[in-house]
This record gives structure tokens, sequence and C-alpha cells, in this order.
């Protein structure tokens, strides 16, 4: 059986995760396409909007194990678009099964034990500097700044 998580918010950590390797293969990336189109923001990704936004697929798992490619049926689809309102980010992670989705009640800004999905802007466009956010599949949200570790 194969069970659909959708998640409106955050790009998956698994898109950056490729570029924490050791061999530091180039990073993923993916450019926001705009839509004309309004956006209905309700955990769905099927209404028109959607259809504008660009795809990316045959990402790198983090968990369990780093760098690895993801497996056909544990794999996540994500959409990024954008309009003069906002920018939207929605997607599609798939499972084997309900019980292997790890979920953790651990409060906002808490990492737990989750699976997780994220967006990280590199504002700045130096590949140190980020502003990252994330959600769990109970829908927890967590947000960061990040930045080079300074203390060495």
């Amino acid at each position: 059986m194969k069970i659909k998580i959708n998640a409106t918010l955050g790009l998956a950590l698994l898109f950056i995760s490729g570029s924490w390797q050791a061999q530091n293969p180039a990073p993923l990336q993916l450019q926001a396409k705009r839509t004309n189109q309004p956006v209905k923001i309700d955990g769905l990704i099927n209404d028109e909007a959607w259809r504008d936004a660009a795809v990316m697929t045959d990402l790198t798992e983090f968990r369990p194990k780093v760098g690895a490619k993801e497996a056909p049926e544990t794999k996540t689809v994500a959409y990024l678009m954008y309009n003069d309102e906002g920018i939207y980010f929605g997607g599609h992670c798939y499972e084997r099964t309900k019980d292997s989705i790890a979920t953790e009640l651990a409060g906002r800004d808490g990492f737990g034990t989750n699976d997780y999905v994220g967006l990280i802007f590199d504002t700045y466009y130096d590949k140190l500097n980020g502003f990252e956010y994330f959600i769990t599949p109970l829908g927890e949200q967590w947000d960061a700044k990040m930045s080079p570790n300074t203390n060495g």
C-alpha cells in the first residue's frame, strides 16, 4: 500500500541533502515558475495554479542513508511557483506504509524524530547563509537562519 502525504510549506530537505555528502556534488536547483492563477492554500496541490509550478524529482536521501538515491516507492516530488503575493511550495512524499512515517509531537521549532520537508532560501546567493522553513507530517513547523559556524 502506498501512502501519499501532501505538504504545502517548505521544500524537501532532501533537495539539499546531496550537497552535504563528502564528494560535494553540485546541488540540485529548481527555478520557480510564475503563475497568474489564484493559489488556494488548502494542503492540496490539485488546483489550476499548480499546473504552472516547476517540478523536482530524482532526489537524494538525508535519512536513513545520507546521499543515497531515493527508491521509487519512497520518492518525493516537489513543486515550486510564485506570484506577486508569495512563494508557494507543495509536494507528494511517498512511503511504503503509514507506519514508516516518523512522527513525534515535538512542538514549534523542535526537530524530534520526525520526517520533515523544508525549504532553504539562499537570499544572499553566497552558499553560506540561508533562511530555513520546515514542516512535519503532523503539521508542526520550524524556521531558522542558517549561517557558517564562526567558532570552527
